[in-house]
């Protein structure tokens, strides 16, 4: 692989291998975590026994082939019979209830500063008289 081949799009700040794994986790996590199926996602191979426990958390079919030394691939399928898996159906469960909630407190504060600016426009129209 040349070295233009291999270059990235976006270049870590960071670039521990601590950071580049949790990112690869992440990622595969965030897709998951939304029921998601994927075929050869590009890994660190000195990655993989995360992998397999996130793989595992979500209770997933998946598959890690080695590509070399220092990559591997990781193909999931997340609902083999079309089937949520109980984790990923608690999460957005949990999801939803967090916009629900945030939702209401947005409307409770805009419905609060409303009546606030109406309680000041009418003393303010009283005063005047």
């Amino acid at each position: 692989m040349s070295d233009k081949q291999s270059k990235l799009l976006m270049p870590f700040i960071d670039e521990s291998p601590a950071f580049t794994h949790g990112f690869e986790c992440g990622q595969v996590w965030e897709q998951l975590r939304y029921g998601k199926k994927f075929k050869h996602y590009l890994f660190h191979s000195s990655n993989i026994e995360q992998m397999h426990s996130i793989c595992e958390h979500f209770k997933c079919r998946y598959d890690i082939i080695p590509y070399n030394e220092d990559w591997s691939h990781l193909t999931v399928d997340v609902n083999p019979a079309g089937k949520e898996s109980e984790s990923t159906r608690m999460s957005m469960e949990v999801d939803m209830q967090k916009e629900y909630t945030r939702g209401l407190w947005i409307g409770l504060i805009v419905g609060t500063v409303s009546v606030i600016g109406l309680v000041l426009i009418a003393t303010y129209s009283l005063w005047k008289k």
